[in-house]
């Protein structure tokens, strides 16, 4: 599973369950119990966000995972990211929706502006808007404190920094 970002999580998951019933079982009938029972071994290449959304669901999802990432420590990079409400739907899964919501800003519209005039051209209501009609909330958060809650989902006994790995 190579991981890429979080906006296809869920189908990642899906995917992933899918190659995993494929790979071990060649039918398509095998249920995720069964999946489990036979303990696969799930290799997750990078540890960045998407990484460790994958390996915290497949965690909890009870697989045996694996994350290798060839960075030696993880550092507090980059700048805000946006966390619309179906993300923020899988951080509720993986356990970190409440503390997210804490750390985040939440903007109560999106405004796109003409690049000359600077007039408003839309207004997207966010902030009350989205927790009432998506079911959780909008939110911009700094990177590297998102990256450090994603991290801290997965159990570190299954976490392998600084490796390379050119035999999977």
């Amino acid at each position: 599973l190579w991981s890429r970002g979080l906006g296809d999580v869920y189908k990642r998951q899906v995917y992933t369950l899918f190659m995993a019933k494929w790979f071990y079982f060649g039918q398509q009938n095998t249920t995720r119990r069964e999946i489990v029972q036979k303990k696969p071994r799930i290799a997750v290449i990078g540890a960045g966000l998407g990484g460790a959304a994958a390996a915290a669901l497949l965690e909890q999802a009870g697989f045996n995972v694996r994350v290798y990432e060839q960075a030696p420590a993880f550092s507090r990079l980059g700048a805000g990211i946006h966390l619309g409400p179906n993300v923020m739907k899988v951080m509720r899964s993986i356990g970190i929706e409440d503390e997210l919501n804490r750390t985040g800003s939440h903007p109560d519209y999106w405004y796109s502006r003409d690049w000359k005039t600077g007039e408003i051209i839309a207004q997207i209501p966010l902030g009350d808007y989205a927790l009432s009609h998506y079911g959780s909330s909008y939110l911009t958060v700094h990177r590297g404190d998102f990256h450090s809650l994603m991290i801290d989902a997965v159990s570190y006994t299954h976490l392998r920094a600084h490796e390379t790995r050119e035999d999977l």
